[in-house]
């Protein structure tokens, strides 16, 4: 089954939705017929990336695998039960531990592994902002979190930067590398030679940095 959006345009696209429902969007001249005949045309598509999206979901899901890609390394999730209320996040020896009053309750044991990684990450990219910043002589007005599908940072034009949370799942050297190109924009707004040379001075290297965004992006998550 799959839903039907009409709109302006030429063509007809299926889309897979990351809950797994089937979007296809099509001209509105075209008849349902037709978009039938479409979508089982790609049926073996639709089939393959289906089960892509449940093997990549089932990856990520981890209290159901008991391991998390923090910060470029695998932890073990460690859930530990106390009844008095007592809740606590922590890292160390290659263990991230939960503490929680119920483990069961695992929207409120998401919410504080939520809540702790906001806060380490709002931590780690202030001091790395501020260090590129110090570095290139320029400042920024503001530094938000924000969790994007696509985007890994922005830089407004009134100098407000933006990081996309999933990033803690990355090593610290990709990170440095998005928030040097985020800072660099304070600098040059734009993706031009200048730009591109600015950073290899500062990050010769960059290029391998981005690559592991480019092949590796997909399974950020935290």
């Amino acid at each position: 089954m799959y839903k039907i959006i009409r709109q302006r345009r030429r063509s007809v696209t299926i889309h897979i939705e990351d809950d797994l429902s089937i979007i296809v969007k099509a001209p509105y001249d075209i008849s349902h017929e037709e978009i039938d005949k479409i979508v089982t045309k790609h049926e073996a598509w639709i089939n393959k990336t289906i089960r892509d999206k449940e093997n990549l979901a089932k990856r990520k899901d981890w209290l159901h695998n008991g391991e998390i890609l923090y910060l470029g390394k695998k932890l073990q999730v460690c859930i530990d039960e106390e009844p008095t209320g007592k809740v606590a996040v922590s890292v160390a020896d290659g263990v991230l531990t939960i503490v929680t009053p119920n483990k069961k309750d695992h929207f409120l044991i998401k919410t504080q592994l939520e809540m702790y990684t906001k806060e380490q990450a709002l931590k780690l990219f202030t001091t790395l902002t501020d260090k590129y910043c110090n570095l290139l002589g320029c400042k920024y007005s503001s530094l938000t979190l924000r969790k994007q599908k696509t985007r890994w940072g922005s830089c407004s034009s009134k100098g407000g930067l933006s990081y996309n949370i999933r990033l803690m799942s990355a090593p610290i050297e990709v990170i440095e590398y998005v928030v040097l190109h985020e800072v660099m924009h304070l600098i040059y707004f734009d993706h031009s030679k200048a730009f591109w040379n600015a950073i290899a001075k500062v990050m010769p290297d960059y290029k391998i940095r981005q690559s592991y965004l480019k092949e590796q992006g997909n399974i950020l998550d935290i």
